[in-house]
Formats: C-alpha cells, structure tokens, sequence
C-alpha cells in the first residue's frame, strides 16, 4: 500500500467527518511531486485557504504529512480536536510516530503531542512511576508488595487501591440489600420523547453508564441526578468526568484490578471517591450464559437482581434500555457519542433474551 494511500485510510472516520482523501486520478498527479513541492503547496493552502472547513483542511494535512512535519503536527492535533483522546486519535498518533522515526527533531514534537493526548486520557500518570511495575496490574503489584518482592510510591499506591475497592465493593451491596429506590439510567434512545426525566431523578439512587448525557437538552427524558457511575475501563472512550459527582464509580468488565494496569481506578482511589469492582463470578456467570462479552449495562442489572431479587416487586426501575434497538457490532446512544468504538462485541440479541427472561422475569 503507498504511502498516500495509508494516510488516507487512517483520516477516514466512521463519524462521516472527514471527506475522502485522494482520488485515484489525484493520487496519480501527487506520486510525481517532490518532498519539497508537498512542503510547498502546504505552506500556500494555509495561506490560501485558512476559512476552509475542518474536512477540507485535514483532506490536504493528509496529502503532506509524509513529507511536512508541519502538515503532520497539524493533522495529528486537528484529529484530537476533533476526535477527543480515543482510539482513531492513538492510532493517527502511533501511524505519524513510525514514519519520523529516523528524524528524532521531527519525532519530539509528535511524541510530545502523543503525551499530551495520554494524559487527557488519564494515562499519563504512569510515565511517573518506575518500570517493569507500571506494566503489572495493579492486583499483582498489590500481592508482590504485600510479599516484600516490591516497593516504593507506586506500589503502596496500589496495595491503597486494593484496599479501598475491596472496601468498596460491599458499598454497592448495601446499596443493593436496603430499602433505597433506583432507577438505571441506559443510554438507549428509546427513552426519547418519555418526559421520565422527573420521575427518573425522584429515586433515590439513580446508575449512570458510560459517556451518558445529561445536557439540558436529554434531561426532560433521562433526569440529570446521578449517584452511581459504572464505565469500562481506560478513558480512551469514555470522557473525564470530575470524580466528586458521584458517591460511588463502579467499573465494568473482567475485574481491571487484575486484567490491566488500572490507571484510571487509582485515579479515582486517589480522588478519595468510593470505587469498585464488578466481581469476578458475576462477570464469569453472564459471559458463560451469553457466549460474549457482557454489556456494562447487563453486568449491573444481573448484579443488582442477584443481591435485591425481583425489580417490581422492591422497587428498582429501569429507563433507557433496549438492546433491540441496537445493530449487531454496534452501539447506538441518545446522544452523540464522539468517543464511541468502531466496533463492540457484544450480542444484543442475547442481551435481551437473557434480560427478558432472567432478570426482568
């Protein structure tokens, strides 16, 4: 694959943002241009151009960045505007990275914006602590600390960490076990349209998942009261949220204290908000009985249906979810969702079929 031709598949975004690249009949004329001529012709459409929508701007940045350090400095920021710290962005980052890796002046200032982006995600914390711990989970940086075959800031940080979500965990089953009213609040735009949005807030806790909204504009339909907040792991789709909002964050998936390096948990440890876990066996138990990755969203009705029992009759009620209304591969939101994968491997179909006739039931 030529050069031209990679780059224009990396600016390609599933969001429709960018228009396409290149051209066969373009590609053909730029293969006979010149380094110098690229650096060039994109100092000229700067100056030429500079009221030209975004699309445009990033089609030419992707034409140069080959040979611009400029074009690509450029490119590289523009998609993190646009794009926040996600994946696309990491990967526009690491694609511009591998091609000035021989020229080390070029190089510092796209590493330099790939810190930057790491640490908006939350990640930056890492590059302050020292190797090989920071590549561990922080679960078995815990356990060497605590068998004195490691020590120092970052591992006493993590043995606090351990600690306090074990702590923690028992919070949100006390929360299950009393009398209390919850709404879970999915991000399906079913509830669209509902006017629920004071009947949501009047529970007294209201779950939250992920990216969700509560805009002016979404709280007629989906409340803006959130206690809880359950999210996947690492921030590259999930926006940053001021921690103190909540009274408890509950992260989802194979329990990340074990599976990854937990950064974004120790933030929110080292924030000194109440933080958990979804326990192994749960996620165990849904990924057997569906085959596939459970959603975030099922994983915390399963869990609660397990400690508090039937919803109807102890008083937990659910808004916005659907898993019929979402394609295969896919996840739709009532909002818009900047930050969203390309692709999830969750079943939906499954989900609904086991929400149906196993937790609602």
């Amino acid at each position: 694959m030529s050069r031209t031709r990679k780059l224009k598949k990396l600016v390609e975004s599933p969001h429709l943002f960018f228009i396409d690249a290149i051209k066969n009949s373009q590609r053909k004329a730029l293969s006979k241009k010149t380094g110098e001529d690229y650096v060039l012709s994109w100092k000229d459409f700067l100056e030429k151009n500079d009221a030209q929508p975004i699309s445009v701007h990033l089609n030419e940045a992707s034409k140069i960045a080959y040979f611009d350090i400029k074009a690509a400095e450029y490119l590289l920021r523009e998609y993190w505007h646009v794009h926040g710290h996600g994946h696309e962005t990491l990967a526009c980052a690491k694609d511009l990275i591998r091609i000035y890796k021989g020229n080390w002046k070029n190089l510092i200032t796209l590493e330099r914006l790939q810190a930057s982006i790491f640490a908006e995600s939350g990640q930056g914390f890492l590059y302050e602590a020292t190797p090989p711990f920071t590549s561990l989970p922080i679960g078995l940086v815990d356990y060497l600390y605590k068998t004195n075959q490691c020590d120092g800031s970052f591992a006493e940080i993590c043995h606090k960490v351990m600690q306090r979500t074990r702590r923690d965990e028992g919070k949100f089953e006390a929360i299950a076990r009393s009398d209390a009213s919850i709404a879970i609040v999915g991000n399906s735009p079913i509830g669209i349209g509902s006017g629920k949005g004071d009947e949501i807030d009047s529970h007294d806790i209201v779950i939250r998942f992920n990216n969700y909204s509560i805009e002016h504009e979404y709280t007629k339909d989906y409340g803006k009261k959130t206690n809880i907040w359950v999210r996947a792991g690492k921030y590259m789709d999930i926006w940053r949220r001021p921690m103190s909002n909540y009274d408890l964050i509950v992260f989802s998936g194979p329990d990340k204290r074990y599976h990854s390096t937990g950064l974004d948990i120790i933030e929110a440890v080292e924030a000194g908000v109440p933080t958990a876990c979804i326990p192994a066996r749960i996620y165990s138990e849904l990924a057997v009985a569906l085959d596939y990755p459970p959603s975030a969203g099922l994983l915390i009705l399963y869990w609660l249906r397990k400690i508090r029992g039937s919803f109807s009759e102890n008083n937990v009620n659910l808004y916005g979810f659907s898993m019929s209304d979402q394609s295969q591969g896919d996840s739709v939101q009532y909002f818009n969702n900047k930050l969203k994968r390309e692709k999830y491997r969750h079943n939906w179909e499954e989900e609904a079929r086991f929400l149906k006739a196993k937790i609602l039931s």
